[in-house]
């Protein structure tokens, strides 16, 4: 675990981080797919579940598409783990 995301959390993240907002579940799969990923579509659309639950994922729905983008920056997820990690 990297920070309170598993790996394949952590590496959906980064993408999203790198990339800013409003990344559509096909860019999400492409790059799993570039990445040597064989994950179907549901186990993708768990891992964003995930992310949104762990609160560093926020969804939006337009249409009858969704659109993710991160509720905070790397640094500031890598300092509130570290932070509540010291704390316990």
């Amino acid at each position: 675990m990297k920070y309170n995301l598993s790996e394949a959390e952590y590496e959906i993240m980064k993408f999203i981080w790198e990339q800013g907002d409003n990344i559509s579940f096909n860019d999400i799969m492409e790059y799993t797919q570039k990445k040597g990923h064989t994950w179907k579509k549901q186990t993708v659309q768990t891992f964003l579940t995930r992310l949104i639950d762990k609160g560093v994922l926020k969804a939006e729905k337009v249409g009858n598409k969704r659109y993710y983008s991160p509720s905070t920056t790397e640094t500031e997820h890598i300092c509130k783990w570290t932070h509540e990690f010291l704390k316990a």
